[in-house]
């Protein structure tokens, strides 16, 4: 699957989002990366388990930094939810 957002595209955030639900398998997420405090990514989420913590895949896993590689992330460092693209 080609990725929906590249590198360097101007993305719309809703942070509130989640004020009235939870979190969603195929929501598309701007996260923090556990790894590198101050660094953004987008991912989608994939699935969300027992104890709460979301796992996030790129779209195009061949070239994707995500769970697979950084495992689950909790719910602190989701920032929002990606609701569209700047042209």
């Amino acid at each position: 699957m080609l990725p929906e957002y590249a590198e360097g595209d101007q993305v719309l955030v809703n942070p509130h989002a989640w004020k009235h639900r939870q979190p969603k398998p195929r929501d598309v997420v701007l996260l923090e990366h556990p790894h590198s405090p101050g660094l953004y990514i987008i991912k989608r989420i994939s699935h969300i388990d027992e104890a709460g913590r979301y796992f996030v895949l790129g779209d195009n896993p061949t070239h994707s930094t995500d769970s697979r590689e950084f495992g689950p992330v909790q719910r602190y460092l989701l920032v929002g939810e990606v609701v569209g693209k700047l042209a």
